[in-house]
């Protein structure tokens, strides 16, 4: 019980912090947190169900990041979901817990991934009109992934070229890398 009061109590704090709150947090420190709390939870609650969690509140704070008004905390976020992929394909396994150590994602499948990156309109908010060059030719990791399980649409690709019309040589040239 004591466990899984824990649990909603650091969760809730993590997933209702405020931009600005955002703004003074750093990634490692929010992976470093739900390290110890998966080792702490892990003596009272089953795994899986203390991975489902974790895993969820991974994709939660990177698509915060990502949201954010800071350049460097948007990079920090798309590169956290690129190391979430990671995790789930069938190539390179990352752990949640140690980007040094690759490992299989615990809980998180492929197609629960691609159903999240639908449902959060992520390749939208990646390539759309707030887009920057540096966040869109990290989403390469986010297309590739889409396409190799079949989710890739027309829509997705016509995004992706709408994301450099009129705009800035670099940007251009970085969807031409993309593509």
């Amino acid at each position: 019980e004591m466990a899984t009061e824990l649990q909603s109590i650091i969760i809730g704090r993590l997933e209702n912090m405020s931009d600005e709150e955002m703004k003074d947090v750093e990634k490692t420190t929010i992976n470093h947190l739900l390290i110890e709390l998966r080792d702490f939870l892990c003596m009272g609650l089953e795994h899986n169900i203390v991975d489902e969690k974790l895993e969820s509140v991974k994709l939660t704070m990177a698509l915060r990041f990502l949201r954010s008004s800071n350049m460097k905390k948007r990079l920090n976020g798309i590169n956290e979901i690129k190391n979430i992929i990671e995790m789930t394909s069938d190539s390179i396994r990352r752990s949640w817990q140690d980007d040094e150590q690759p490992r299989k994602a615990r809980w998180l499948k492929p197609e629960y991934l691609c159903k999240w990156i639908h449902e959060n309109h992520l390749l939208e908010y990646l390539l759309g009109e707030s887009s920057h060059i540096e966040v869109i030719k990290r989403s390469t990791s986010v297309l590739k992934f889409l396409s190799h399980n079949r989710q890739l649409t027309k829509e997705h690709l016509d995004l992706l070229w709408k994301s450099q019309e009129d705009k800035h040589e670099a940007t251009v040239l970085g969807v031409y890398e993309t593509i």
